[in-house]
């Protein structure tokens, strides 16, 4: 094992198995290693470099950015923050942004939001219905949002109030949906589930059912996510 690698395990926590490339630079879609071997990078650090390496447009952002402020609490107005939520809005459907971190603490804000919704109507709406082999995090939420026994096994137990069911079958969401139920958290593609991808009249189904069967007038949000 080369060196680096142990330096790795010696003073940072083993949460990732790491592929034993020691990266150096990159430009486009290639990565460089320390003795300037070049790869081909499909993983776009798990898809969130989607313009590659070196991107001269988001170069001369940051370093613009930098040199205004590289960071303010948001306890200020932030007039990009407000320009970027904007965009956002006037491209999807959706009515208002809520920036964070990570796509954990995305769909924790989403699960804090769909019990927040349902119990102001009734208290014992606070169910939330994930699918089995589902990935959504490794924070608590999030991983008890896992159908996935092997992520969650050494942290039990989990937070109350999920459900499993079986994916693309919309009889399985079906038979428990309740009075209890306050959202339904999907992945349109389910990753390390095994890369399966939703049925899309299955998908229609599941936005059908949140949207008609409606309990103690609620309509339960769908939550889908990627």
């Amino acid at each position: 094992m080369a060196p680096y690698n142990v330096e790795y395990d010696k003073y940072i926590m083993k949460t990732y198995n790491k592929f034993s490339i020691e990266a150096d630079k990159g430009e486009g879609v290639y990565l460089y290693d320390t003795s300037g071997k070049k790869y081909l990078d499909m993983c776009a650090g798990i898809a969130v470099n989607a313009l590659g390496y070196t991107h001269k447009g988001l170069q001369d952002a940051l370093k613009e950015q930098i040199d205004q402020m590289l960071h303010v609490s948001n306890l200020f107005y932030i007039p990009n923050q407000l320009e970027a939520a904007k965009l956002l809005i006037d491209h999807s459907i959706f009515s208002k942004v809520f920036f964070c971190n990570s796509g954990a603490e995305a769909n924790e804000a989403a699960l804090k939001l769909a019990r927040k919704d349902g119990s102001s109507k009734n208290k014992e709406k606070t169910k939330i219905i994930t699918m089995i082999n589902s990935f959504h995090g490794r924070t608590y939420g999030a991983i008890t949002a896992t159908g996935q026994l092997k992520y969650q096994k050494s942290f039990l137990p989990m937070v109350s109030g999920f459900e499993y069911v079986q994916y693309n079958d919309i009889e399985s969401l079906s038979n428990v949906m309740d009075d209890t139920v306050c959202a339904v958290l999907l992945e349109v593609i389910q990753g390390e589930g095994g890369i399966v991808a939703a049925d899309k009249d299955y998908l229609k189904q599941v936005q059908e059912l949140c949207e008609t069967v409606t309990y103690t007038h609620l309509t339960l949000p769908t939550i889908y996510s990627v």
